[in-house]
């Protein structure tokens, strides 16, 4: 699940009690690193990423800061789905997956045609699926399994690192 910032400060982050995520599957983990890689892939800037306090309807969480461009938030919400493979051929403002549900009112605020979709899903699933990208998302799941929870500036440098590693780090502009 993607949030953005609206009444919480950078500096509310709350340390995870110990042990508080043991019932998350690396599944869950991944899937947040997921959304996280995508928002730095594509110039958002992370606030923290959790799985420590799981919720009804949802396993984890990334906060993001509320990027004016809704076709990146679209990007960050929709980047696990297009990953699997999953995402539909459209936007689906009727779809009950709340990342699904988050990218397409995104999407469609943007103003983005939406013949344009399946070469926007295509574009975030190639990008997640670089060798780099694929380290990032390792990393950053790999920290959350141990860690429960990560502040924003943890998970970019996290990113950064592997991504740099081996190439510059490439975020999409406008």
């Amino acid at each position: 699940m993607t949030a953005t910032l609206d009444d919480r400060r950078l500096d509310d982050f709350e340390v995870p009690l110990p042990g508080s995520w043991t019932q998350i599957a690396f599944a869950e983990a991944n899937h947040e690193a997921q959304h996280a890689v995508a928002a730095v892939l594509f110039d958002v800037t992370v606030c923290e990423v959790r799985i420590d306090r799981p919720d009804v309807g949802t396993l984890g969480h990334t906060v993001t800061e509320k990027h004016p461009e809704k076709w990146r938030r679209a990007v960050v919400a929709i980047a696990p789905v297009a990953f699997a493979g999953k995402a539909g051929s459209r936007p689906d403002l009727l779809a009950t997956d709340s990342d699904v549900w988050h990218a397409a009112v995104d999407y469609f605020d943007s103003g983005r045609p939406l013949d344009e979709w399946p070469a926007f899903v295509a574009m975030v699933r190639e990008l997640l699926s670089l060798p780099s990208s694929r380290r990032a998302i390792t990393a950053v799941s790999g920290a959350l399994l141990e860690r429960g929870a990560l502040r924003g500036d943890e998970v970019h440098s996290l990113i950064e690192s592997e991504v740099t590693s081996s190439q510059p780090l490439r975020t999409v502009r406008a």
